[in-house]
C-alpha cells in the first residue's frame, strides 16, 4: 500500500472541479448532501476536509471513489 499524504488544498480543488463538471453550485451540492454551503466553501478553499460520512455521500453524488476524493484525482485502473 502506498502512503497518502492528504493535502486539503488538493482535495478541495478536486471537489470544486467535480462540482463544476456536474454543473452544480456550492448551494446545489450543499442541498444534496445536506450540509451548509459554507462547509463546501471551506473544503474548496482547503480550510477543512469533509468528514468520513460526508465523503461517502460526496463520492456517490460526484461519481468518484472515496480514494479518488482523498487523492485529489481520478485513479486510472
Amino acid at each position: 500500500y502506498e502512503v497518502v499524504n492528504m493535502d486539503n488544498a488538493i482535495i478541495g480543488a478536486f471537489i470544486k472541479k467535480l462540482r463544476l463538471e456536474n454543473n452544480m453550485s456550492q448551494k446545489d451540492l450543499a442541498e444534496r448532501i445536506p450540509i451548509g454551503r459554507d462547509a463546501i466553501s471551506k473544503w474548496e478553499n482547503g480550510k477543512t476536509v469533509p468528514e468520513y460520512q460526508t465523503l461517502i455521500i460526496l463520492s456517490k453524488i460526484l461519481g468518484v471513489t472515496i480514494d479518488e476524493l482523498l487523492y485529489g484525482e481520478k485513479i486510472l485502473k
